[in-house]
Formats: C-alpha cells, structure tokens, sequence
C-alpha cells in the first residue's frame, strides 16, 4: 500500500482506516505509471511532478474537506507555473464537460477546485491523470 510508506508521518497516523482507503484510492488512479513525489499535510496530500529539474505541483487532495461531512472530497491545482506548459483553458474546459451533480469544477483567479462525492475520487484522480500529468510527460 502507498500510504505504508508514509506511515512514519505523524498526520498519516491520525487518519482512520477508511480516510487512508479514499487517499490510496486517488494516489493509486493519478499515479498510475508515473512517479509522483507525495507530500503530506495537514489538508490532505500534494502531488509534485519531476518536470525539468523542477518539482513541478500537479494537485492537492483532500478527502476530508468539512469536518461534519464525511462524504465530500476537494482536490486542486494551481495554474500559474502550469499554464507555462499546457493550454490551461482546454484543460479546465475539458475537466468541466465531467461536472455533474456529484462532481463541480470550479475555476478562480489562480485555482481551479474540483468538489465530488467522495466515493468519485477515482474518477477525479483520472481526470487529473489524462488532463494534466498526461500532458506532462
């Protein structure tokens, strides 16, 4: 299991199982052949790519976004160095033409947010995976 490797980390030990379960199912969709760096916090985890000798953010995610909702996942990116590399509007645009009830693409100033049901998060981490660390490598 991924998170076994991160379970020296004080954060990951807080997590119960089923929260572990629902970050090992989004690690595993959006890293599906690629090495990505991982980094913990206290919102969940971050996904760095290594991209010309520079570990480049591809997304944050959060499987536990509200305290009192246990059935929300929220996952981002940025696009400011992004942007440099891939046509960010066809990214957004084509991760918005997935938005449904259960799963909403936002677009802001500097971020583009994506909140689902939490049981989604596999589709989500796909869509990350096919529209931008696809477009990376």
């Amino acid at each position: 299991m991924l998170l076994d490797t991160l379970d020296q980390n004080p954060i990951v030990e807080t997590w119960p199982p089923e929260l572990q379960a629902h970050y090992q199912a989004f690690t595993e969709q959006l890293t599906l052949g690629v090495p990505l760096k991982i980094k913990v916090g206290k919102g969940g985890l971050s996904y760095y790519l290594p991209h010309n000798g520079q570990s480049l953010f591809i997304c944050h995610f959060n499987a536990k976004p509200q305290g009192k909702r246990d059935d929300l996942g929220f996952a981002d990116f940025r696009y400011d160095r992004l942007q440099k590399i891939i046509d960010i509007d066809e990214t957004i645009a084509a991760m918005q033409a997935f938005d449904t009830h259960e799963i909403i693409v936002k677009r802001h100033k500097l971020w583009c947010c994506v909140e689902f049901l939490l049981e989604r998060e596999c589709e989500v981490a796909a869509l990350f995976r096919q529209h931008i660390v696809a477009k990376l490598i």
